[in-house]
This record gives structure tokens, C-alpha cells and sequence, in this order.
């Protein structure tokens, strides 16, 4: 499975603690984030935390590809 990343305003209750059963069964590979001091809209409260996040899942994911793209026997 692909990996998932959920952000959440840490002052915000859009992603529930009751909601990790079912984004584990959705998305298997997933880690939830929540950034300090935001409510809903931390995107726009706190950009610079999320766009440091987003590059962080993005650089992770995009070595994992690379990795499996340069170890074909590691995909079967």
C-alpha cells in the first residue's frame, strides 16, 4: 500500500481520535499529524509547518520510490 498522511489543526476536532479505525483499514500505511497552535484552516494559520511537513512525506515517499525502482527484486 501507498502511504497516506492526514494534517490536522491541533485545536480543531476534524480528525478524531474515533476515526483511526477506519483510516487504518482505508490506508494501512498512514501516520496523522497534528500542527501546534491551529485550528481548521492550518493552512493557512501555519504554512510554513505545512508545507515543511508536506516536503517531508513528499521526500520520504519519493526515496521509497526511487529505492524500489532501483531494487526490482524487492517488488517481486
Amino acid at each position: 500500500s501507498n502511504p497516506a498522511r492526514f494534517m490536522g489543526g491541533a485545536n480543531s476536532d476534524y480528525i478524531q481520535s474515533s476515526d483511526k479505525e477506519d483510516i487504518d483499514k482505508l490506508f494501512p500505511d498512514n501516520h496523522i499529524i497534528h500542527i501546534k497552535n491551529t485550528g481548521h484552516w492550518l493552512h493557512a494559520e501555519q504554512p510554513e509547518a505545512v508545507i515543511s511537513t508536506l516536503k517531508t512525506f513528499l521526500g520520504s515517499w519519493d526515496r521509497k520510490l526511487q529505492y524500489n525502482l532501483n531494487n526490482p527484486e524487492v517488488n517481486g
